[in-house]
């Protein structure tokens, strides 16, 4: 019998930006849905009322360098963070994920914004990598 669940092997990292997509080699990714509890007191009651908001979405992701595509990207978003760039300027973060039952789906995050950006070379033996945090207020499924 086979696993069912998904491996990194069936997914996919594609950003847009306004010199079009960039597909990426991924080494890791992840995110959040920042989502937060909040609570009152109310008097004559013995428990907190609970309620949340949704505070949009925060993620990570490393990338390996196979060619000078990685720095072009950074550089753009760079450019957007120091008002260099045009105001309309956005990037969507796109992942796909294809399930072992052949279904598909598609979760695109847009309008992100990057935080820290890193560049590591561990050692001799590592390959080069560029991090990013980045967060985005709406995710969409398509699929």
């Amino acid at each position: 019998m086979t696993d069912a669940a998904i491996k990194g092997q069936e997914t996919q990292l594609i950003a847009t930006g306004p010199t079009g997509p960039v597909t990426f080699e991924v080494e890791s990714f992840n995110f959040t849905a920042m989502l937060e509890i909040i609570q009152r007191d109310v008097l004559g009651e013995t428990t907190q009322r609970k309620d949340s908001i949704s505070n949009g979405y925060s993620g990570s992701m490393t990338l390996f360098l196979p060619n000078a595509g990685v720095f072009d990207f950074v550089q753009g978003v760079e450019e957007k963070a120091a008002r260099r760039a045009p105001a309309s300027t956005v990037y969507n973060i796109v992942t796909n994920f294809a399930f072992p039952d052949g279904t598909r789906a598609r979760v695109v995050f847009e309008d992100a914004e990057f935080g820290n950006v890193e560049t590591t070379s561990g050692s001799r033996a590592d390959y080069v990598t560029v991090s990013m945090d980045w967060e985005s207020s709406t995710r969409v499924r398509i699929g």
